[in-house]
């Protein structure tokens, strides 16, 4: 019996659901796959990607045991995901929760007119250019942005209180933006344990009662990124400098490896 274990340690994007969802779909129909340790680094990332990697752990769980564990941090997105998981672990120095969402507008409208530049905009459509930088926003584009916000804002807190079963008397404690060291964190009901990925693996093989055989499953890098950290892209110089200088492989692998 397999324990799948994939790691998740960037900001969350689109690029992540397209690197992620292949793998996650793989695990998900694999017959010899009884569990699945899902490490996670991150710091959240965009709304929409962390629920649909969300959903999909969520359906990964209903089927097979999700056991994620924290290492350095899951916050925002990052936490929405790993709350879809069976069980939580997180270790005593890992950082959890930052339930909330925020939007950032830059407003340059006053820099543009020391510099002597004029941005003339033409639109249809009142709310068009809401939150563009270069209008100073007006009290109604404020509130419908806060607004949309606030529906995003929500779906996050049901999912986290739904499937966390956080109590109505600590909702306001614990889903405010605020993040949580793991002891604080387990108060709260964030997670579930203190411990590290071996602690995950001996709950997870005792719930199982098998002993599970590990195998990690790495994102697909792209071929630029896999040459410039592999040594696909030393090998043929270290060949010409051993061929032509007699130089032995030792040394091009100190001299070329990044």
């Amino acid at each position: 019996m397999i324990a799948a274990r994939i790691d998740l340690r960037e900001q969350i994007t689109q690029r992540t659901v397209l690197r992620y969802m292949p793998i996650l779909e793989d695990v998900y129909k694999s017959g010899r796959i009884k569990g699945v340790l899902f490490v996670i680094n991150s710091p959240g990332g965009e709304a929409n990607s962390s629920q649909i990697l969300a959903n999909t752990v969520s359906k990964l769980a209903g089927k097979k045991k999700v056991y994620c564990i924290v290492e350095g941090m899951a916050a925002s997105g990052a936490y929405w995901i790993a709350s879809s998981c069976s069980r939580i672990f997180a270790m005593d120095t890992s950082l959890v929760g930052s339930i909330g969402i925020i939007g950032v507008v830059p407003r340059v409208t006053k820099l543009l007119e020391k510099l002597g530049v004029r941005i003339d905009v033409s639109k249809i459509g009142s709310m068009k250019d809401m939150n563009s930088p270069f209008s100073e926003g007006s009290v109604q584009e404020t509130a419908a942005y806060n607004e949309l916000l606030s529906d995003v804002f929500q779906k996050f807190k049901d999912d986290v209180v739904s499937r966390r079963h956080i109590a109505e008397s600590e909702i306001p404690k614990v889903i405010n933006g605020a993040i949580f060291s793991a002891p604080k964190a387990k108060l709260h009901g964030l997670i579930d344990e203190i411990g590290d990925v071996y602690t995950a693996l001996d709950s997870m093989q005792k719930e199982l009662n098998a002993k599970l055989k590990v195998r990690g499953y790495e994102v697909r890098r792209s071929l630029v990124s896999r040459m410039l950290s592999a040594d696909l892209m030393w090998r043929p110089i270290r060949s010409l400098l051993e061929e032509s200088f007699g130089i032995s492989d030792e040394f091009p692998q100190l001299l070329f490896r990044p």
